[in-house]
């Protein structure tokens, strides 16, 4: 079953999402979440692969094993495991939730 398209993030917390979804805070691009950071340089290979797949590492956080993954797509910032970003296809906490608010929308 093909979804509909999703159109991109609004700029700002609308009216509409407030009556739909009324726990639904929207994360602004400036309020990223903190991480506590961990000292460690990001090899170049990690940088390239988080490039390719859409986001761009800000810094190494948590631990030796979790990097802050900036989100080409929304702009927010999450953290994930070197081992998604290097293997697999990481996604956006972000963009995710707006994806289901906005097919919600769509049924109505």
């Amino acid at each position: 079953m093909m979804l509909p398209p999703v159109t991109p993030m609004p700029a700002e917390h609308t009216s509409t999402h407030a009556a739909l979804f009324p726990d639904y805070v929207r994360l602004s691009r400036s309020a990223t979440p903190t991480y506590a950071p961990f000292d460690g340089k990001v090899p170049a290979k990690w940088r390239k692969a988080a490039r390719k797949k859409g986001f761009t590492i800000v810094d190494r956080v948590k631990d030796r094993l979790h990097v802050a993954l900036l989100c080409h797509d929304c702009g927010c910032t999450h953290a994930k495991r070197v081992s998604v970003v290097l293997g697999h296809s990481p996604e956006c906490p972000h963009c995710i939730k707006h994806q289901r608010i906005e097919h919600a929308r769509t049924v109505g």
